[in-house]
């Protein structure tokens, strides 16, 4: 998740962000999870990251790999 998208109605950008949490806030809270903490924005990415559209699941894993390395 990039960013989020605030909209009362359907639009095309609930395709490719998120319509349900605020990005900013969860991002600020994970800050607090531990000492060390990796946040990775993706693009394109919805709410549950790894069911969202194939490239942005792709560069979710990979960035999940990377954290594992």
């Amino acid at each position: 998740m990039r960013e989020s998208t605030t909209a009362l109605i359907w639009s095309d950008a609930m395709l490719s962000s998120d319509s349900v949490l605020v990005v900013d806030d969860i991002a600020r809270a994970a800050t607090r999870i531990a000492a060390t903490v990796t946040i990775s924005r993706v693009d394109g990415a919805l709410y549950d990251v790894f069911l969202s559209a194939p490239a942005a699941r792709e560069a979710a894993y990979a960035a999940l790999a990377s954290g594992l390395r």
